[in-house]
């Protein structure tokens, strides 16, 4: 197995240095016609503009995400926020979980001690509630999702639109919470950039590798913007980290790789095409701190090497005035290779290893597995008169999970059941009429029709936007939705944790029903005066049979920790969003702050399969969604100093919420209580400066320095010891943390 496993890794590198260099090779032809074709459309690089117009106080001019078309932020009925390329240079962010921690409404939950998952949460929902798109594609498969918002190149972002709620019909199951749409740049301009970024974290261990990010950008545009390409390469390297010092790591090792192409062709002034590939290689590496030894030869380890092949076709075909049409097939390959599990699980067969065992199996714990997803949508637009745009449309998405090689897992009598195959369908019909009544009332409302494989009937789900403007600064949006949740295993189920000396697997219990959503939703915004812009939302979703996890220890075996998702009956997710944005130049200030409630209508198991009280695995009831904090906030400043320098300082507060926790003996392993822990504040602060020099008429240097995490607010209370809970783990993603950078744009 594991021969197999570095013959694989060998030609997935040599696979990733070929395309690399060919992106290279076309890059340097890309800069020497930028250089010699003086006729050519060429935009130069310039120093940051004295003032801007999508400042904290100002919104940005143009969404597409709620409506499917261009329309100003002011004038669309579905609210949206906007998170802009800006944003996100400053704050330094190298992938997009790193990027939307600034963002308000938008968080980043860590569930995973060992392997470090990222997930994004959106006023306390999870990201299974969360449609993830890529210019308005479905960005993850169900595999993919585990990593996949670490694996997306903040430097090819242009924005990032956030729809909140479900008022728009366009998007189908799993949008419940709301959108969050990355946009990207086309190539309509010649010229590209290139950035190296050294970082260092507080913890990293010595001997596996320099920090060193690195990204390299090129783009080609002829003279008349008929056809555009963008190839692009980006190297991200996090070091594995031991915080606490008891050789385990608190941040996994990892290594990604991307590359790919965006090409843009026009061959009439009505019609557009866009290809879309890119591929993924990362190679993701936690537990024991030697994660040079190979994986089952260590005391704890979670080995995940990803490979993602990813391609979309769009066609944008305008036929009239009063008529156009939008088409995409998506494409989606995700393969993994891991290993999950450790010599402290499954036993050593060295009869001197504090670990040994006789019933010790060698390659216990390895497997493979693909995630093959489709997705194909057209949509149609009307404009049968001034002020209404009818939309009609239909979606497609067909994904198939497999096992390529068995799991086995425990010991030689204690082996998994037979490799998983899952197969999901969707498909959706909608219609929605856009319908502007006045300067001041915007109505979106539409229907969509989903069946899904897994659900018996055709769930219908009506949706409602309303924007009242009664005079040009002031506006209140209110937003009534319906949805569901599909039961289908998504990717934290694939990817089951290691508790103590077990190995977690989670499945869906029979006969498990579908979640039915309800989203309300009333938001007003004033815009003050020039300096000062104020907006709020206040939200609520019910959710009727709430997936939960439960223990099954009917089903249990030695090692492996049996978990089912059940229906654990209605929930209730409320709060209110508070947003203040302060423009007085050269400081902008930006203020988001959330209080949310998240609650069983009737307390619902969160851990522990034993109703003894005294029992070792004592169940604990709680009303409380677990992993939901009841208040978080950002707070980001920005301060365009002289000589072309800025300074970005932000603020992130997590409040309170519930954590479960396994408590092990630290020697056997063997489980000692179950405790919910209520967590405690955290208030982390970045600060970023950053110079920049205008070279020549078209090129700009730029240096960055900063420190992340200024005050080292971390988690204090780790497990320590192979036999740890690895999804014990909350607050901030990483410790204290400095980088330098330098970027070239030309």
């Amino acid at each position: 197995m594991k021969k197999n496993v570095d013959r694989k890794n060998t030609n997935r590198r040599l696979y990733l240095a070929v395309i690399s260099a060919v992106a290279l090779s076309c890059g340097a032809a890309s800069a020497q016609t930028n250089v010699v074709a003086a006729t050519n459309s060429v935009v130069p690089a310039t120093l940051p503009a004295e003032s801007e117009t999508n400042s904290a106080a100002v919104l940005p001019p143009i969404v597409v995400t709620g409506t499917g078309v261009p329309r100003p932020i002011k004038d669309t009925a579905v609210l949206t926020e906007v998170l802009s390329a800006a944003t996100i240079a400053k704050t330094a962010s190298r992938t997009f979980s790193d990027a939307i921690e600034y963002q308000p409404g938008l968080r980043t939950d860590v569930t995973c001690e060992n392997c470090n998952a990222d997930q994004v949460q959106m006023f306390g929902l999870g990201q299974r509630y969360v449609a993830m798109l890529v210019d308005g594609h479905p960005l993850l498969s169900g595999v993919g999702s585990s990593y996949g918002i670490d694996q997306i190149p903040a430097a090819l972002i242009d924005r990032v639109e956030v729809v909140e709620g479900g008022g728009s019909a366009l998007y189908g199951p799993g949008a419940v919470a709301g959108v969050v749409n990355i946009i990207e740049t086309d190539p309509l301009v010649t010229g590209g950039s290139a950035e190296l970024d050294y970082s260092y974290i507080k913890g990293q261990l010595n001997g596996y590798g320099v920090p060193l990010d690195g990204n390299l950008v090129l783009n080609y545009a002829n003279t008349n913007q008929t056809f555009g390409a963008t190839v692009y390469g980006v190297h991200n390297y996090v070091p594995p980290c031991d915080e606490t010092g008891d050789g385990f790591t608190e941040v996994s090792r990892r290594d990604l790789w991307t590359a790919g192409t965006r090409l843009y062709y026009k061959p009439t002034e009505n019609t557009t095409l866009h290809l879309d590939y890119n591929f993924i290689d990362e190679n993701r590496r936690g537990g024991s701190d030697d994660v040079n030894v190979p994986p089952d030869q260590s005391v704890l380890t979670e080995w995940i090497h990803s490979f993602d092949n990813n391609a979309s076709l769009t066609l944008d075909q305008t036929i009239s005035p009063v008529l156009d049409f939008s088409s995409s097939l998506t494409f989606s390959r995700t393969t993994w290779d891991y290993y999950r599990g450790g010599i402290a699980a499954y036993g050593s067969p060295d009869p001197t290893s504090p670990y040994y065992s006789p019933d010790a199996v060698p390659d216990l714990g390895y497997g493979t597995f693909a995630d093959n997803l489709w997705f194909f949508n057209t949509a149609v637009n009307i404009r049968p008169a001034d002020g209404h745009i009818i939309t009609i449309g239909v979606d497609y998405r067909n994904e198939h999970i497999n096992q390529v090689q068995n799991v086995q897992v425990g010991t030689s009598s204690t082996v998994e059941p037979e490799p998983f195959d899952y197969f999901y369908e969707n498909f959706g019909i909608f219609a929605q009429h856009d319908w502007t009544l006045s300067p001041q009332w915007n109505i979106v409302y539409g229907l969509r029709l989903d069946k899904h494989n897994l659900v018996d009937e055709v769930i219908p789900s009506p949706r409602l936007a309303v924007k009242y403007s009664p005079t040009e600064n002031f506006r209140l949006r209110g937003a009534v939705s319906t949805g569901f949740t599909a039961p289908e295993l998504d990717n934290e189920d694939f990817d089951g944790p290691v508790d103590g000396n077990q190995v977690v697997r989670i499945y869906d219990a029979p006969n498990l029903k579908p979640e039915r959503s309800l989203n309300l939703s009333l938001a007003p915004e004033w815009e003050v005066n020039s300096h000062v812009r104020l907006d709020g939302n206040l939200f609520y979703t019910m959710l009727s049979d709430t997936f939960n996890e439960v223990e099954n220890d009917a089903e249990s075996t030695p090692n492996i920790e049996v978990i089912n998702k059940v229906n654990a009956g209605r929930s209730d997710i409320y709060g209110v969003e508070l947003n203040l944005g302060l423009d007085f130049y050269p400081v902008k200030i930006d203020i988001g702050y959330v209080e949310q409630r998240a609650r069983y209508e009737n307390p619902q198991v969160v851990i522990g399969s034993d109703p003894d009280p005294n029992s070792t695995d004592n169940e604990i009831f709680s009303s409380n969604l677990p992993r939901v904090p009841q208040r978080y906030g950002v707070v980001k400043v920005d301060y365009e100093a002289p000589w072309n320098m800025d300074l970005f300082v932000a603020g992130k507060l997590t409040g309170p919420m519930e954590v479960p926790h396994v408590v092990s003996d630290e020697t056997t392993g063997d489980q000692i209580d179950n405790v919910l822990k209520t967590t405690p504040y955290f208030f982390d602060m970045d600060i970023g400066l950053s110079k920049s020099w205008q070279l020549s008429y078209n090129t700009l240097l730029t240096f960055s320095m900063g420190v992340k995490n200024v005050l080292n607010s971390y988690q204090s209370d780790f497990d320590r010891g192979a036999y740890r809970d690895s999804n014990y783990i909350y607050g901030p993603r990483i410790p204290r943390n400095f980088y330098v950078g330098l970027k070239y744009e030309f």
